[in-house]
């Protein structure tokens, strides 16, 4: 049993929208890239007690991977774009 993580963030889909993460979050989201970036952290925040209970239960655990489909999040995440400075 390994642990993976999705994480998909919600942008502008409703009207009146806010950025959704499972939670709401208290900020305004300029971009579909900022809407993930916070859902990338509260994934892999939670997912962290949960691979400690795998590893309790002798279900040994490599790094947890955490699949998004934001390329710009991941790229941001990963080191491999940089954000600009405004």
């Amino acid at each position: 049993m390994v642990l993976e993580t999705h994480s998909d963030a919600s942008y502008m889909n409703e009207t009146q929208a806010k950025s959704t993460v499972c939670k709401i979050i208290k900020l305004v989201c300029l971009s579909t890239a900022e809407a993930e970036l916070p859902a990338l952290f509260l994934n892999a925040k939670e997912a962290i007690p949960m691979r400690q209970t795998l590893i309790n239960l002798d279900h040994q655990q490599p790094p947890v991977d955490i699949v998004t489909d934001n390329a710009i999040a991941s790229g941001i995440v990963n080191k491999t774009m940089w954000q600009n400075k405004s």
